[in-house]
């Protein structure tokens, strides 16, 4: 198969500059590096110390850093490899549709395993009282979310993901994808091997998507609602870290290896079996396309 004829690998073939494969892990660890430097902007600013203002602190250091790491390498895409900011992936055709079908199947997958630890007992729920604190707390999250999950999405999937397989074996680009995405996780609270097991399936769950569908509006979305709705719906820690003010309050019961402990629901079994069903299904397509 000619893995060549695949939409974002011949949208990434456009620049006038192509970067080697050994390199190109270094240079997507610098645009997460050097663009989330931005945060130290923060420190200008005294600490919160009410509950409400840590937690609108920490949303906005997500947007802060991760803008700067979108920001940066939309410049290395447009000044070096000299290409459209749009050959990352966000092409026009259907890019709405493609949005909102992602934010569909984003809350379908992070809702699967939800749904069967709740019924198993693993899982018990209260509502949050509703009141403005919550209502802005939710609100900032989702914006955050929208940012953090895309720009992982743009780094990993968007751009070193086809720059590797424009040069080397197939295989090595998509195996370094997702190793490359795990690995961002490895200093995250509670992470074990399913939890790193489970965010290596959603890599390579995410690669099979954004081949299927040619750019990276659906797979933005599918990571953005993933983490917004694990944590600050749900209540459960989003990758080991446990936000304030979610419409719900998680309880968990039994076996960590069930629930997931410390690192949330993305250390489940469950959510293993989820992952790599979706992903699977994702690779047939793609491979028999």
């Amino acid at each position: 198969m000619n893995f060549q004829t695949f939409t974002l690998l011949k949208l990434a073939g456009t620049g006038e500059r192509k970067i080697h494969p050994v390199l190109a892990p270094v240079i997507a660890f610098s645009f997460l590096f050097f663009g989330g430097l931005g945060i130290f902007f923060l420190i200008l600013f005294p600490l919160p110390v009410s509950p409400l203002m840590q937690s609108v602190w920490f949303h906005l250091e997500l947007i802060v850093s991760f803008s700067g790491t979108a920001l940066f390498t939309f410049a290395w895409v447009r000044l070096v490899e000299k290409r459209p900011v749009s050959s990352i992936g966000f092409t026009k055709e259907r890019a709405l549709k493609k949005y909102i079908t992602g934010w569909m199947w984003g809350f379908l997958l992070i809702s699967a395993p939800v749904f069967l630890l709740w019924i198993t007992g693993f899982l018990t729920f209260e509502i949050t009282e509703i009141h403005p604190p919550v209502l802005l707390i939710l609100l900032l999250s989702l914006i955050a979310f929208i940012i953090q999950g895309a720009t992982e999405e743009i780094v990993v999937r968007g751009w070193l993901f086809p720059v590797m397989a424009m040069r080397a074996p197939f295989w090595i680009a998509v195996s370094t994808s997702f190793l490359f995405f795990a690995a961002m996780h490895l200093l995250n609270d509670g992470i074990n091997v399913i939890s790193f097991l489970n965010i290596s399936l959603f890599g390579l769950f995410a690669v099979g998507h954004v081949l299927n569908e040619g750019s990276l509006w659906g797979i933005c979305a599918i990571h953005s609602v993933w983490n917004w709705v694990q944590g600050s719906v749900y209540g459960l820690a989003v990758s080991g870290q446990s936000l304030s003010f979610p419409l719900f309050h998680a309880t968990t019961h039994g076996s960590e290896w069930f629930h997931g402990g410390p690192f949330g629901i993305e250390g489940s079994i469950l959510t293993s079996v989820i992952l790599g069903a979706a992903s699977w299904v994702v690779w047939q397509k793609s491979l028999s396309g």
